[in-house]
């Protein structure tokens, strides 16, 4: 009797379960259907565009004849068969019901950002068609149809979006798909400079739709599979992989897109090291970035105003998306999640104090050096020019490294030990013994900063190879004598504040440790 009671509870049991979750998601099955159409379209516009052109030219209200010229075709069957082997399958595995929440995830993609992608494919001019037609028909058809999905939401259109900010505080259930938001993660920020490579350096037509179909939308695929609370089918997402692997490497190789193979063969390579691990991926990923980041470098560097509007775009996107983070996340964070947010904050300051005081001045002025010579630190050189311009370098990078060496030290980079381990901890002053106290090696710094600008602003003035030879010698005395007072000025500093010993908690040095263990 008890046994047949225990079946009968259980059984009520899972009835009640299925009847709340019917009654949670009434319009489901409605919303979860656009889906299945969708990836029926996505996985019939590839074929039927290689068997019937003519078909589209009548969807894309242009003539068959004249529009679809080779290039207009190459481009278009490019992105049906992005579309077609990195959409069409996460599609597919959204209708099962541990994946039905990436239902969400697609819609606020076509809202967002494949919307974003196809005003950029405007704005460049990508689009095959003289009068934007196929920009007109995905905004018509693809965001229309994902503006419309997000209305069809159980919840209402702020569903959709409301659905994806959860995911975003979802932790990693296991190891594994801890490495694969780690990998989504450093793979959109590849997706984002393969789209902005697209657009600068590419005069491939719809050249920053496939960028960001392959690489950005492929990426939150992963992303939703990392943040997803179900187990992360290792076999079925390596399939997909490797599906849109070889897609790419057949578009680079067979199709060959020109400056955009560089694009798919790096992503390509990224899906299948992220076979092996995640985190392969994500090394691959950065890299990748890296190359891309150098070769529009390469490129707008050759263009009139170029530099100016590159370093304009990246300044701009940097304050943007910080803002963009903390107006939707920081402010919802619980204490653990704000100190693990600060602590990325830290890393940051590190990264950038290490640029700002070590990278950059280190490799302007080896630069300087490339340009001038290194024989113009000598004072025995003529030209008044290179002269100048050498020791006002010189003035500003050992200034920095001085700083480094007297008060600041080299910082452990944030609270985590795998972040601490490099670069390594280095205390200032010769492990504490030289340490100057920080307030005090101000004015010196600032003095010998300015003395490098000073000089190497009045350095352009007189690029006359020496030809004023009193000039050349007022300007070396000036020289000097700045650098006696600089080497005094440190000297006095070293002296009188020898034995420093800090008064912030956290700082440890040899002496600070003797004193307290004499306490």
């Amino acid at each position: 009797t008890q046994v047949v009671e225990k079946k009968s509870i259980e059984k009520t049991q899972v009835v009640e379960k299925k009847t709340r979750k019917k009654s949670e998601y009434p319009k489901l099955d409605g919303y979860k259907f656009q889906v299945l159409f969708g990836a029926m379209n996505y996985l019939s516009m590839f074929p039927s565009f290689v068997f019937a052109p003519w078909l589209w030219a009548k969807v894309f209200m242009v003539d068959y004849e004249t529009a679809m010229t080779a290039e207009a075709t190459k481009s278009i069957q490019g992105v049906f068969l992005c579309l077609l082997v990195v959409v069409t399958p996460s599609y597919v595995m959204a209708l099962n019901d541990k994946n039905a929440l990436f239902i969400d995830v697609s819609v606020v993609q076509r809202c967002t950002v494949v919307f974003l992608g196809v005003i950029l494919t405007a704005l460049t001019g990508q689009d095959p068609f003289p009068g934007y037609n196929m920009c007109l028909v995905m905004t018509a058809v693809d965001i229309g149809g994902g503006f419309g999905h997000a209305f069809s939401h159980p919840k209402g259109f702020s569903g959709a979006f409301k659905g994806v900010y959860a995911l975003f505080k979802n932790t990693p259930i296991n190891a594994h798909n801890k490495a694969l938001r780690v990998e989504a993660y450093v793979g959109m920020t590849f997706g984002g400079m393969a789209c902005i490579y697209a657009a600068i350096v590419s005069d491939v037509m719809m050249s920053i739709m496939m960028a960001l179909v392959s690489t950005f939308v492929f990426y939150l695929w992963v992303w939703f599979n990392a943040v997803n609370l179900s187990e992360t089918c290792w076999k079925t997402l390596s399939s997909h992989r490797v599906l849109v692997a070889a897609s790419l490497l057949f578009m680079s190789e067979v199709y060959d897109f020109g400056v955009m193979n560089i694009v798919f063969r790096l992503m390509a390579v990224n899906l299948l090291l992220a076979i092996g691990s995640p985190y392969f991926g994500a090394i691959s990923s950065g890299v990748g970035t890296l190359v891309l980041y150098k070769m529009a470098c390469d490129f707008v560097l050759t263009v009139d105003k170029g530099g100016f509007y590159w370093c304009s775009l990246w300044g701009l996107l940097t304050v943007i998306s910080s803002y963009v983070w903390i107006w939707l996340f920081y402010d919802d964070y619980d204490e653990k999640q704000k100190k693990r947010a600060m602590s990325w904050v830290y890393v940051t300051c590190g990264v950038v104090t290490a640029l700002i005081t070590v990278v950059l001045p280190t490799y302007a002025f080896y630069a300087v050096c490339a340009a001038v010579g290194s024989s113009s630190l000598g004072f025995g050189v003529e030209n008044t020019f290179k002269f100048v311009l050498f020791h006002g370098m010189l003035f500003i990078f050992h200034s920095g490294l001085w700083m480094i060496f007297a008060s600041s030290g080299i910082p452990e980079m944030g609270d985590h030990p795998k972040i601490r381990a490099f670069p390594p901890y280095v205390p200032p002053g010769f492990f504490g013994v030289f340490r100057c106290r920080p307030h005090n090696c101000i004015p010196v710094h600032k003095v010998d900063l300015a003395t490098g600008a000073i000089c190497m602003f009045f350095g352009v003035f007189f690029c006359d190879d020496g030809a004023n030879l009193s000039q050349n010698k007022s300007f070396k005395i000036a020289v000097g004598l700045a650098w006696a007072y600089s080497v005094f000025a440190k000297l006095r500093l070293h002296i009188q504040d020898y034995g420093y010993i800090p008064s912030t908690p956290h700082t440890s040095t040899p002496i600070q440790a003797v004193k307290k263990k004499g306490e």
